[in-house]
Formats: C-alpha cells, sequence, structure tokens
C-alpha cells in the first residue's frame, strides 16, 4: 500500500552519480545560468563597453578625416600634404594599453549594477527562506556551498567584464595591426587578470554582506552605500591632487617637475574601483593618461600604485569578507 508521505530521501534512486568534487560545481552552475538567462545583466554587459564603442567611432571619424584630406591634398598638389596626413591620423600615436585601462576604469559603474543584480541576493534570499538548511541536508558540505556560490557570482562578472574587452580586441586585431595594435597584444592577459581580481573583490564583499542579510534588497543598499562613500573619498582626493601646489612647479628645461604630497598617492585607490583600477594600471604598467586618444598631461595623472601592494590588500578584504561568510553558513539556526 503506497504511503501518503513521499519518500524524499536518496534509496530509491537509480540515476547517475557524480563524483563528490563536482557538488559545487552544481551549485556554482545553477547560480551562472540564472544570470545569463536574465535579460538585464546582458543589457548593462552592453553598457559597459560603451568606451569602446565611442573610442572606436572617434578612430573611424578621424580615418575619414585623414583620407578626405589625403585626397584634397593629392588633387591640389599641395606640398606636404604627408605632413598634413600624419598631423590628423592621431590614431597612429596611440597608447593601446591605455585604451584597455580607459575601457575598463569607465565602465566600472556598470560592473556595480552586475554585481548587484547578480549576487545581492546569492544569500540573503536563502537566509530568508532557510534554504541552507536543505542545502547542508544533502550530501552536500559547508565547503560546497560557500565555494559553489562564489563561483556562482564571479564568473557571471569577469563573463560581463571581460566580453566588451574581448570585442575591442578582437576588432584590434583585424582593423588596426598597422597601427601598433599588435605591439600590445600580448597586454590583453594582464587585462583579463585585472578582471579577474575586480571580480573576485566584488564578489567576496556581496557574499558578506549578503550572508549577513535576509533581504537581498538591504544587502544591495549596504553595498551600493559602501562602494559610493569610499568613491567619494577617492575623487576628493583626486581633486587635492589637480590643485597646484605653492613653490612646487618650476620649469626645467623642457620639463615640469611638480611635487605632491607622498600621501595622495595610494589615497587615491583607497577605494572599491580605486583597487580595481589601480591593479589595472600596475598590470598594463601605464599611469593612465587622458582619455579617447587626447594628449596626456603628466600633472593631472595619478601614477600607478605598487602592484604587489594592491594585490595582498585586495587579498586580505576577499579573504576577511569571505571569512565572515563561512562563519555565517549555518546548518542549524538554534531558538531559545
Amino acid at each position: 500500500m503506497a504511503s501518503p508521505i513521499a519518500d524524499l530521501s536518496y534509496r530509491s534512486y537509480d540515476g547517475p552519480l557524480n563524483p563528490p568534487s563536482a557538488r559545487w560545481w552544481v551549485i556554482a552552475k545553477v547560480h551562472t545560468l540564472k544570470a545569463f538567462r536574465n535579460r538585464f545583466y546582458w543589457l548593462f554587459v552592453g553598457l559597459s563597453g560603451w568606451y569602446y564603442l565611442v573610442i572606436l567611432t572617434v578612430i573611424f571619424i578621424m580615418q575619414m578625416v585623414s583620407s578626405n584630406a589625403t585626397d584634397l591634398a593629392s588633387g591640389a598638389g599641395v606640398t606636404g600634404s604627408s605632413e598634413i596626413v600624419r598631423q590628423i591620423q592621431f590614431i597612429d600615436r596611440f597608447l593601446w594599453k591605455n585604451q584597455f585601462l580607459h575601457g575598463f576604469s569607465f565602465g566600472q559603474l556598470t560592473y556595480l549594477i552586475i554585481a548587484l543584480l547578480v549576487g545581492a541576493g546569492a544569500v540573503a534570499n536563502d537566509n530568508r527562506a532557510n534554504a541552507l538548511l536543505v542545502y547542508l541536508s544533502k550530501p552536500c558540505t559547508k565547503w560546497d556551498y560557500v565555494v559553489g556560490k562564489f563561483f556562482g557570482v564571479w564568473i557571471p562578472l569577469v563573463t560581463a567584464m571581460a566580453v566588451p574587452s574581448l570585442v575591442f580586441f578582437l576588432y584590434g586585431m583585424m582593423s588596426y595591426r598597422q597601427h601598433g595594435f599588435a605591439l600590445y597584444a600580448g597586454a590583453f592577459p594582464a587585462v583579463l587578470g585585472a578582471m579577474a581580481m575586480a571580480a573576485a573583490l566584488h564578489t567576496s564583499i556581496l557574499l558578506g554582506i549578503s550572508s549577513l542579510m535576509k533581504q537581498g534588497r538591504i544587502a544591495g543598499i549596504l553595498y551600493g552605500a559602501l562602494y559610493m562613500i569610499t568613491n567619494i573619498f577617492t575623487v576628493m582626493i583626486l581633486v587635492f591632487w589637480l590643485q597646484p601646489v605653492p613653490d612646487a612647479r618650476r620649469d626645467l628645461g623642457s620639463s615640469v617637475v611638480v611635487d605632491r604630497n607622498p600621501l595622495l598617492q595610494p589615497a587615491f585607490y583607497s577605494s572599491i574601483d580605486g583597487l580595481n583600477i589601480g591593479m589595472a594600471k600596475s598590470l598594463l604598467n601605464v599611469d593612465g593618461g587622458n582619455a579617447f586618444g587626447m594628449p596626456p598631461d603628466p600633472l593631472t595623472v595619478v601614477p600607478a600604485p605598487n602592484g604587489f601592494a594592491v594585490f595582498w590588500i585586495m587579498s586580505a578584504i576577499c579573504a576577511f569578507w569571505l571569512y565572515i561568510f563561512w562563519r555565517r553558513v549555518r546548518a542549524v539556526e538554534v531558538v531559545n
């Protein structure tokens, strides 16, 4: 006679059995596919690459202007037309590594939105539904849950960062090899490394905050507030950096030397997006310069920080928030 209570055990299961090492991947895959099915995720992935679209448009316009100038000069028999063309074709002066840095830097706000979209409720919603009791009552360990949730947020984040840069890289290799793009092709792995670290930083802090909450919205608000407050601080530091220093700017022949407070440089990178940009500068070995191909002004550029220092600071922050996440994962909630 059939029992009125459903048998929810695994005794009657006769399907395929995966090795225990794949248990974390099940959690990660489910969360990753959930993000990939979200249309807003792909909308913000496209918006995060707006700088690459703008710079390619600027290059296209400048090439059109250069081509027209060449035709007019050759048709009129103007001497020195090659010099005119060289002045117009500013693309040849591009430092392409800076374009990767600017594309990554200008995408920071959209990366924040994607992080909130993907990870704000990753653990908070499980806390609200008491899903941890279900997870850890299955053949799933605490380690499987933590690692699975981490990669379930990290994979969509690093994908969102990498896709626009990858499209720009492939287009540049096909169209601008003769303009020096191929010389900097080896910098692309460094861009991916910076994105992997940035995604890990976002993921660790988000999971730590989310594990303390039972509402994904509250976790998202707290992380957004933390991001914006630290970002406002670094913007204030940049304002101080751009202020003229009394008796510090002096001409030495053709060069200009400006004395800066040595504390301003590390303070400029003391935010979430500051750490991400600092890591990118260190890995790409550039200081940035002006965006959109404009000539760089050394008086306004904040030099790249020490790469090892940034790496260990980011690692320490990740370890701290992941430890909080680990401590918050409990199978049984004791109620007095």
